[in-house]
């Protein structure tokens, strides 16, 4: 439960919010620095580390049956982390998109009304 909170996490610290945004203001409010590594590790890294841990634990869930449980209940229990994982990942994705899209779309509002200014 907590690996994939933390995945999460990462994806919409990362992803969704920015990284380097999440370091400005960090930076700008304490008096230790990050370096620009902060990015790499909360996008890449640590996610990638973490999904290490998810898929070991998931084969050696194959290996044999926890506490006796059956196979397809196992199957029902993964299925209830791995579907909303995939969902989340996907909307996050699609979000971002829109987000850029959104703030392009403002920027060109934001040009055309600057040249009407002029």
């Amino acid at each position: 439960g907590l690996v994939l909170v933390g995945i999460f996490q990462c994806v919409a610290v990362g992803w969704i919010y920015g990284a380097d945004k999440l370091r400005a203001y960090i930076n700008q409010n304490s008096k230790y620095k990050l370096g620009p590594i902060f990015d790499h590790l909360i996008k890449w890294i640590i996610p990638l580390i973490l999904i290490f841990f998810v898929v070991s634990q998931f084969l050696i869930e194959l290996e044999g049956p926890y506490e006796g449980y059956p196979g397809w209940a196992i199957a029902i229990g993964w299925a209830t982390v791995v579907i909303p994982l995939i969902v989340f990942i996907g909307w996050a994705i699609k979000a971002r998109k829109v987000v850029r899209e959104v703030g392009e779309e403002k920027r060109d509002e934001m040009n055309v009304e600057k040249k009407e200014d002029n």
